[in-house]
């Protein structure tokens, strides 16, 4: 199972790219920088992955896959 998520800011830099979902990594000025953190380890323990990109018409897309379950 997939899921997309883009929103329409202005996307990330290569920069903060690289440090997303680094603990207490934020691009907001009062953010923790915890809760892709949170995330990225509760979709791997159920063996999925989360993916952070720019979406090619702007904004940034996350995207969850997971395996389907049966």
């Amino acid at each position: 199972m997939k899921l997309s998520v883009t929103d329409t800011g202005l996307g990330l830099t290569a920069q903060e790219i690289e440090k997303v979902g680094t603990p207490f990594f934020s691009t907001k000025t009062n953010g923790l920088g915890l809760g892709l953190v949170i995330s990225q380890n509760i979709i791997r323990n159920f063996q999925g992955s989360l993916r952070i990109a720019n979406a090619d018409a702007g904004g940034a897309r996350v995207t969850v896959t997971l395996p389907s379950g049966k």
